[in-house]
Order: C-alpha cells, then structure tokens, then sequence
C-alpha cells in the first residue's frame, strides 16, 4: 500500500496506478475506492479530492466530510469509473 496523505482532520487517502483510495475519519465504512481506467484520470481524480478539501474547510467541522462526498460525487459525473466501499 502507498503512503496515505493526510488532507484535513476529517480524511485521508492515496492514489496507486488506477486506483484512488479515500477513509473518512467519522465515518462506518472502512475506505471509498474508485478504479479508472487510466493512471492519469486517477491522479487527476486524486488532486480534485485535495482541492475538494480545500473547499469544505469553509464548511462547519461536523459536515465537512458530508460535503467533502457530495462535492466528489458531482465531479465524478459522466466519468468512467468503478467504486467499491468498504
């Protein structure tokens, strides 16, 4: 497994080849992993996750990573891509 980068107090998470992985700290389910189909959507994916970051830091801390999700799933939108949760 690749180093995880700590984004904010609330998730972290790592790209591999295809593969971006994300753990949210307040939340029951263990990883979000979105497979594409090149390493480079997979890294264009991964730095909208750490400017998705930078947004909701303007969010109260409770919903942070509610809103860190919602604004992940509007950038996926029309993209190819697999998800599995953990």
């Amino acid at each position: 497994m690749e180093n995880q980068d700590v984004f904010s107090g609330y998730f972290s998470g790592y790209v591999e080849g295809k593969e971006v992985v994300l753990h949210y700290a307040e939340s029951q389910e263990l990883a979000h992993t979105y497979v594409f189909d090149t390493e480079q959507e997979a890294e264009n994916f991964y730095q909208t996750c750490l400017k998705m970051g930078e947004l909701t830091s303007e969010v109260s801390e409770s919903k942070q990573a509610l809103a860190h999700q919602v604004l992940i799933k509007e950038s996926l939108k029309g993209k190819h891509y697999q998800t599995m949760v953990y």
